[in-house]
């Protein structure tokens, strides 16, 4: 937007809805994980794809105390 309001440059607007798309997806995914990992006391089994898709964190490698 900053781009197209100060120069003209309409790349940012041409791609906003991809970008945007791929982000609500993204947090919808995590939305649906979530929910499930915290509500459902059945044992559960990640899949390969879902554990490829999860961002390493510096918070999940420091454990409890």
């Amino acid at each position: 937007m900053r781009d197209f309001v100060q120069g003209g440059g309409k790349s940012g607007l041409e791609t906003y809805s991809a970008v945007c798309l791929r982000h609500t997806w993204n947090y919808r995914d995590f939305a649906v994980w979530i929910t499930e990992m915290l509500h459902d006391a059945r044992p559960r089994r990640l899949s390969a794809a879902q554990i490829a898709a999860t961002p390493p964190s510096t918070a999940s490698s420091i454990p409890f105390t």
